[in-house]
């Protein structure tokens, strides 16, 4: 069809012939009015006009995607008994035309590639598509070199091309997974083969080979070859990743794609700490060295949890101990599982900056709640990620605390702090803010207080009057001025008694008792400003972090008991397991890190 260069399709002109696939043949256009360049794709098929509806439904849900690792899909018509589709250009053409057959890449640029692929699916898989025909032909690159996927659901579209016989014919089976080839597509399929094209870029080579029709075969009943037998630098934690993800039964692979990119990260950079991978310059593989106590005892030594090449910056232990929960970048939430070090939920549903997120109390405690700059409170599953409640402020949140009850959650929007009925999802009370610039809210445990601490040291408590099960909300506040000089960063209430715990800019700590104004004992020991407190579960210590070192002291006396050198970064925040065992903190460096007490 090359003769239909200079034609026009639709609103846009055909310049140039880009390729051919299995499905279509890409063309360079340009919008006739605006002179934007895009591609358009002309489909190997003709559709009647029933088609053609099932096809435009299809087409409208794949137009609704937006994220920065999906080329956009701008148009659709039909010309000539042919349909095509206009998608955003992407002028740095695919992976398939930059990696020549049998180059291997380096893990590192490995696990980027799929970091951006499996971002873009998994945001796809939760708005409920597929995208069934992934393969380094349909990994573009951008001006920046970044990845832009494209093809989404072309499959789907009847006539497409989606029959086994067609696919076989056309040679597109190399990365069809077991599922697939049967009939019954599913988001795991898409794990499969992202799988395949690591297993390709690592090894140099495909797993199965042969005729389409032998290659079929291979995918529903044989293993593949060990990935080290083909790549002996390879290492035995990075085979077994692509091993899991390339399982025969879609449940037993990665609880979802996600989760597979985030295992083949944490196994690249295991690999990485025993000489294996070359890590970025930016990072140091020089593990924290102890300090040591004033008798002179050596410190046990941190457990390293988790590292990424991204700033941790938030931790928060699940009631049980058993799960943590982390903000890992500006938008995702992950849950692990601590005792399998394994991702169990990447969730993804805010669009703009998440502020906060925290475990819900007894009575919640299988619920996250997290706030974002849109202004919206999420409730959700931790086990499933399933959304359950929405609170929407009309300005961004803040901060925000639960309730020790689970039934409320107080936020600073603006000039307010509201608190939220979660189930009815509505305001029951808002309460004017009287200090500039909040840093800080934490809601007391027996429910009775909740405080706000600002950037020139001053507080607002909120007196609660508490019933049995009810709240008795009364405009009821009192201001202190002048508590520090300089800007409270920290501040968490004993889960014990109404003290409070907070940390100030200049590197001090109180603990304060605010009903009576009363400080109660005063912590010297950091040279830096105070990011973090967590309390112990028994309230007779306090967990404080500066900016590269963890301090645990005596809250009655405010007398240091032992002192780690945390991160090789900031930390960036702390909390002390419930069952008393553990502190894991975070930091810019990328890791969590677990410190046995």
């Amino acid at each position: 069809m090359k003769q239909v260069i200079g034609q026009s399709w639709g609103k846009y002109r055909l310049t140039r012939f880009l390729g051919e696939g299995g499905f279509a043949e890409v063309y360079l256009g340009e919008h006739q009015q605006l002179q934007i360049k895009v591609a358009i794709k002309i489909l190997h098929t003709t559709l009647t006009e029933r088609e053609a509806g099932e096809a435009n439904q299809e087409i409208r849900a794949i137009a609704s995607l937006r994220h920065p690792h999906i080329a956009r899909l701008l148009d659709f018509g039909i010309q000539a008994g042919k349909p095509f589709l206009v998608q955003e250009y992407a002028s740095g053409g695919s992976l398939q035309q930059h990696i020549p057959k049998g180059t291997r890449l380096p893990l590192a640029q490995v696990v980027r590639y799929v970091k951006q692929i499996a971002s873009a699916l998994q945001y796809a898989h939760e708005h409920g598509l597929l995208h069934r025909n992934l393969k380094p032909e349909n990994m573009l690159l951008n001006a920046q070199g970044e990845i832009l996927l494209s093809d989404f659901g072309i499959t789907a579209i009847p006539n497409s091309g989606s029959s086994l016989n067609m696919q076989a014919a056309r040679g597109t089976v190399s990365f069809l997974a077991p599922e697939q080839i049967q009939g019954k597509p599913q988001p795991a399929s898409d794990q499969y083969a992202l799988a395949l094209a690591v297993y390709l870029w690592l090894s140099g080579d495909l797993p199965f080979q042969g005729t389409p029709r032998e290659v079929i075969a291979q995918h529903l009943a044989f293993s593949p070859p060990s990935l080290r037998s083909r790549a002996q630098e390879v290492s035995p934690v990075v085979e077994q990743v692509v091993t899991t993800a390339l399982a025969k039964n879609p449940n037993e692979r990665f609880r979802n794609i996600q989760a597979f990119a985030m295992a083949l990260e944490q196994a690249a950079l295991s690999t990485s700490a025993t000489g294996a991978l070359r890590r970025p310059s930016s990072f140091s593989l020089t593990p924290p060295t102890p300090l040591f106590v004033q008798q002179q005892q050596q410190l046990p030594q941190a457990e390293l949890f988790w590292r990424q090449n991204e700033p941790v910056t938030m931790v928060d232990w699940s009631l049980d101990s058993e799960q943590l929960l982390g903000r890992s970048n500006e938008k995702h939430i992950y849950v692990w599982d601590v005792a399998n070090r394994k991702v169990l939920q990447v969730y993804q549903r805010h669009r703009t900056r998440v502020k906060k997120a925290a475990w819900g109390p007894h009575g919640m405690s299988t619920m996250i709640a997290s706030a974002s700059n849109d202004g919206i409170i999420q409730v959700w599953s931790a086990k499933s990620g399933t959304l359950l409640q929405i609170c929407q402020e009309t300005v961004p949140i803040q901060y925000f605390a639960w309730s020790s009850d689970g039934r409320l959650i107080a936020s600073v929007a603006g000039t307010n702090v509201n608190i939220w009925d979660i189930k009815a999802r509505k305001v029951l009370v808002s309460y004017p803010i009287k200090l500039q610039d909040v840093q800080v809210l934490d809601w007391s445990a027996d429910g009775m207080y909740i405080v706000a601490a600002s950037s020139d040291g001053a507080f607002q408590l909120w007196f609660m009057e508490v019933q049995g099960e009810n709240h008795t909300f009364r405009e009821h506040s009192r201001v202190y001025r002048g508590v520090t000089k300089s800007a409270i960063k920290a501040l968490r209430w004993s889960p014990k008694k109404n003290i409070l715990a907070y940390g100030s800019a200049d590197g001090n700590i109180e603990i304060w008792n605010p009903a009576t104004g009363i400080p109660l004992a005063t912590y010297q020991g950091h040279q830096e400003a105070i990011n973090a407190l967590a309390w112990s579960p028994d309230g007779e210590k306090v967990a404080s972090a500066g900016t590269r070192t963890v301090h645990i002291w005596n809250s009655a006396k405010g007398e240091r008991e032992t002192l780690y050198q945390a991160h090789e970064g900031e930390v960036t925040a702390l909390d002390w397991s419930p069952d008393g065992t553990r502190i894991a903190s975070a930091g810019t460096d990328g890791t969590i890190r677990f410190w046995k007490v």
